[in-house]
């Protein structure tokens, strides 16, 4: 017998990728589909539809949230956080300029970014 893990789901995602992400008052426990790292958290998606040419369908992202780019996440698609802004999710793609990276997402490309924090998505469920 397989055992649970659950999570805390701290916030959700809107259709255009931004992320609103409360750490400090998760809105519940959720179990996890799989085994996942310690510190992991759950973000829901708020759309329901599918649009092919948008990643967010209404699932959950499994997250492990920390505070610098973590080099696992360039080339994957992560929950990043700009030096001002909101959290997105987004592929994070290196740019032509040192310390830049484009980001890829559901209404285009964000060109020459500098990203202070970038975690991979570790799991979908949707």
């Amino acid at each position: 017998m397989a055992s649970t893990t659950t999570v805390p789901l701290v916030g959700h995602i809107e259709e255009d990728g931004t992320a609103d992400i409360d750490l400090d008052q998760p809105v519940r426990m959720i179990d996890a589909p799989a085994r996942v790292p310690p510190g992991t958290v759950a973000i829901a998606a708020t759309s329901s539809h599918h649009n092919a040419s948008n990643l967010i369908i209404g699932g959950t992202f499994f997250v492990q949230i920390t505070d610098r780019l973590e080099p696992s996440a360039i080339g994957r698609l992560s929950l990043v956080r700009l030096e001002k802004g909101p959290w997105l999710l987004r592929t994070i793609k290196p740019s032509i300029e040192h310390d830049t990276y484009d980001l890829i997402g559901p209404s285009g490309t964000m060109e020459g970014q500098r990203v202070i924090a970038g975690s991979p998505v570790l799991l979908i469920r949707p």
